[in-house]
């Protein structure tokens, strides 16, 4: 009977210390989601401060380009005046200065209209931008849809890490080039589709590209495939020779 009673107790032990690892394994996925949860939350509202920080830089771009295209419009009937002039006087030398002059007046546009989306338009400016800084070949083609089933935040927070990743790649690349395509078709898929030189060296492991910068995979190309993967897409990364490819599939449903 004593026998039988301490067989009882020790199970009963067992059964509560593995109950008290059940919780403390509960509250710690517990704790982990949370964190994982706040730290999601914290990276999406600094992509949307992000987006609205081009958006206000692109704004302020485009305010001063028609306040210079005012004037210039304003002043336009004093100089057709001045050219006329110079025509009738035959002074051939003058008018061809007072042109040069006039043309190196007119303001250059600082911001370009690559598509009906303002959240990816600023962004694309900004890159054309950083690319022409460091000297690296930017070509670009998009054909978007009025509206999208992805929000403006992801979108921009998918283009803007591949378009980042690609940046930091061709800085040290013989050849500086990217090429982008954003498109998409009502009721088939948005296409993605990234190809940027690099300096041939890459850190992979089971698939992944690890950061060349951190012993740990690259976190833009995990939140991409993240990102295409909640909308019922998929992403994929490769490289060729010194070329390195991102592949995004969402389908416009």
């Amino acid at each position: 009977m004593y026998f039988l009673f301490k067989e009882d107790l020790a199970t009963l032990n067992v059964v509560l210390v593995l109950t008290a690892q059940l919780v403390v394994w509960v509250l710690m996925l517990v704790i982990l989601y949370s964190v994982i949860s706040d730290t999601l939350a914290m990276s999406k509202m600094r992509e949307q401060n992000r987006i609205m920080e081009l958006k206000e830089s692109q704004f302020r771009s485009q305010q001063k380009y028609i306040q210079a295209s005012e004037r210039t419009r304003h002043d336009f009937r004093h100089n057709v005046l001045t050219l006329t002039e110079l025509y009738e006087a035959g002074d051939l030398e003058e008018l061809g200065k007072y042109l040069h002059q006039f043309v190196e007046s007119v303001p250059a546009n600082e911001t370009a209209a690559f598509c009906a989306n303002a959240a990816l338009n600023a962004l694309l400016n900004y890159y054309v931008h950083v690319t022409a800084l460091n000297k690296i070949r930017f070509t670009l083609q998009i054909k978007l849809p009025e509206e999208l089933p992805v929000s403006d935040v992801d979108l921009c927070s998918m283009v803007g890490n591949i378009l980042e990743n690609a940046v930091i790649a061709c800085q040290e690349a013989e050849e500086k080039t990217i090429r982008l395509a954003v498109i998409g078709e009502p009721g088939g898929q948005l296409y993605l589709v990234a190809v940027n030189s690099f300096n041939g060296i890459v850190r992979q492991k089971n698939g992944t590209y690890y950061s060349t910068k951190r012993k740990q995979a690259g976190v833009g190309l995990s939140s991409v495939a993240a990102t295409a993967e909640s909308y019922g897409g998929v992403a994929q990364f490769s490289h060729e020779g010194k070329q390195f490819f991102s592949n995004v599939a969402i389908p416009l449903v």
